[in-house]
């Protein structure tokens, strides 16, 4: 990402002096789409994975059960210890957080192409990963980098994508 950053032209969009015409607006738009996809794919490939090496049955409520004991039981680890066992009490919500998972994981790469998916499914996916937070002591770092899917200076319409 780093790199396809340092070659995007964006000297003359950030300057307060405009000495020349500024670029084509797809010039500046290659850049960021590229980050998008880059961030894109660890959610696609992480869910293709998923249904790879274990099928479907991943997102069974055992299946999550088992995952949320596993992370809770990390002693030297676990900093939040209420939710997880909590949530792995109640197969229902097991499915739904397995189904949803999936879902979340395979449909993200949607926003790169859809203005509602690029306004829907970061935020959720944030809230996502709080809640895995919550739930599995598993941190992610690198939530801010999610703010790239926000459409920051262009049009808020709700045509096209």
């Amino acid at each position: 990402a780093l790199i396809a950053l340092s070659v995007a032209p964006c000297a003359d969009a950030w300057s307060l002096r405009r000495t020349h015409a500024g670029a084509a607006p797809w010039e500046y738009g290659w850049p960021v789409q590229l980050v998008r996809l880059l961030i894109a794919q660890v959610y696609l490939f992480s869910g293709w994975a998923k249904l790879v090496r274990v099928g479907p049955e991943w997102a069974a409520a055992d299946n999550v059960r088992a995952w949320l004991h596993f992370f809770n039981q990390r002693d030297q680890l676990v900093v939040h210890h209420t939710l997880g066992p909590w949530l792995a009490e109640r197969p229902a919500l097991c499915l739904l957080a397995g189904v949803s998972t999936l879902a979340l994981e395979l449909l993200f790469v949607s926003s790169l192409f859809s203005r509602m998916a690029r306004r829907v499914l970061p935020a959720l996916a944030a809230a996502w990963h709080i809640g895995i937070l919550f739930a599995m002591n598993i941190a992610f770092p690198y939530l801010p980098l999610l703010l790239v899917f926000r459409d920051f200076g262009q049009r808020q319409d709700s045509a096209g994508t």
